[in-house]
């Protein structure tokens, strides 16, 4: 975090002057850069694609805490920069493409993985009627409890190749895990 330089703070008396700073001014500024494709090869022929600039995540968590620690906080998130395409000398490669700048989006926001019962993920997709397949890509990626889930962002499935039908169905099914398990406490 970065506070500016007192010649941009300005008037902070209230007063309405025209010195009085804008919000971005006011307070700490806090960037979440996006990455940076990398160039494309070079070729005889035609130049190699540039690289996926991807976007930056900005964790709601972060933002909680610095608008709690100031609430005249400069918040940014930046999309990335796609590459340069490659040289060719018949023909250049295409450029990348810098990704937008996503929220994150989970699957049952306000829910406390912690608190959620272990439940194998064999378990849970017979118990809420899961397909093989939904289970064996959400093993691919890694998963092995139920409960992880809950706090699993829909950007992190998409990028895992899950499709948007995929993705509600596990919703389903976790908003069906955990309502059972409130109707228990």
């Amino acid at each position: 975090m970065t506070t500016p330089p007192r010649s941009q703070e300005g008037d902070r008396s209230g007063s309405g002057s025209p010195n009085t700073p804008s919000r971005a001014s006011r307070g700490p500024t806090l960037t979440y850069g996006g990455g940076q494709g990398g160039l494309g090869g070079p070729s005889k022929n035609q130049g190699g694609e540039g690289g996926l600039g991807r976007a930056a995540i900005l964790p709601v968590g972060d933002v909680e805490l610095l608008w709690k620690l100031s609430p005249f906080a400069n918040i940014t998130a930046e999309g990335g920069n796609g590459g340069g395409g490659g040289n060719g000398t018949k023909t250049g490669g295409r450029g990348g493409v810098g990704g937008a700048h996503r929220p994150p989006q989970p699957l049952l926001p306000g829910v406390d993985m912690k608190k959620l019962p272990k439940l194998a993920l064999k378990d849970f997709c017979e118990m809420y009627s899961l397909s093989d397949s939904i289970r064996n890509d959400l093993e691919a990626g890694g998963w092995l409890w139920a409960s992880t889930l809950a706090g699993v962002d829909k950007n992190t499935l998409e990028e895992n190749h899950f499709k948007a039908g995929t993705i509600d169905e596990l919703q389903r099914a976790l908003q069906e895990f955990v309502d059972s398990e409130l109707k228990k406490a």
